[in-house]
């Protein structure tokens, strides 16, 4: 079976955090956090919840030096300002559109997630 995906979106303490740490701890499902926080927290050198700077911390370090190398990206400048024109609430709508989804830069960005999250299963 492949990678199989459920994205929880809420609006600021509407519960989405809470639903994630509930499905994570099931002994079938892989809960990845906040991932709009990942990208953003590398290239401001933010910490992990492990303590460790992103970059550096065991687990997203590898995860996100092997996405690098996957995507043939330098860094992950262009991924993070796809991801924050695409992911925001206010755009879900468009997102729906078919003309919309078939844009090169919708599907650059959808091409890096798969990656992504492929990257985050293999490791």
């Amino acid at each position: 079976m492949g990678l199989r995906v459920a994205y929880i979106a809420g609006s600021v303490r509407s519960g989405s955090t809470l639903l994630d740490i509930a499905m994570g701890n099931h002994p079938g499902v892989q809960s990845a956090g906040e991932l709009h926080y990942l990208m953003h927290q590398r290239q401001q050198y933010g910490k992990c919840s492990c303590g460790e700077p992103v970059a550096t911390c065991p687990l997203w370090g590898q995860v996100l030096g092997e996405w690098l190398r996957r995507t043939g990206e330098q860094d992950t400048c262009r991924y993070d300002a796809l991801r924050m024109s695409f992911e925001r609430m206010r755009w879900i709508p468009r997102l729906l559109k078919e003309r919309y989804a078939h844009s090169p830069e919708f599907r650059c960005y959808a091409k890096m997630t798969r990656v992504l999250l492929g990257t985050i299963q293999d490791i």
